[in-house]
């Protein structure tokens, strides 16, 4: 299901492979920014370079009516120190986080892919 696309593309951009991430996007996100070398050197650029290489993800809250084609997820994201981030933090573990509201929608083939993650 959807929740499985949502870790398997956060494990790849924990893992820096562009090319498993670019898989798990829609075919309108792949029109618009592949190739996926394309894509890549766009998710090395802010807002979305902190999801690269980060320390950990986790999926804070999940909207999904059972009889939509739409799944929304807040997915609360703590860099790797190499990214340098800037931003609020979380109270609870004394580091920097972020958080990314993922958007994901069924296909026309049935599989579940990644239409948006948009900084939160």
């Amino acid at each position: 299901g959807p929740e499985s696309v949502v870790q398997l593309q956060l494990d790849a951009l924990k893992r820096d492979d562009m090319f498993s991430v670019f898989k798990h996007a829609t075919p309108k996100i792949k029109a618009n920014t592949g190739p996926w070398q394309r894509f890549g050197q766009m998710i090395h650029t802010p807002p979305y370079n902190t999801l690269v290489r980060h320390n950990k993800a986790e999926v804070m809250m999940i909207s999904h009516d059972k009889d939509s084609s739409i799944y929304q997820c807040l997915v609360r994201v703590w860099p790797s120190r190499s990214s340098r981030m800037r931003g609020p933090f979380d109270t609870s573990t004394k580091s920097p986080c972020l958080d990314y509201m993922y958007t994901l929608i069924q296909c026309s083939d049935g599989a579940w892919r990644v239409d948006a993650v948009l900084p939160q």
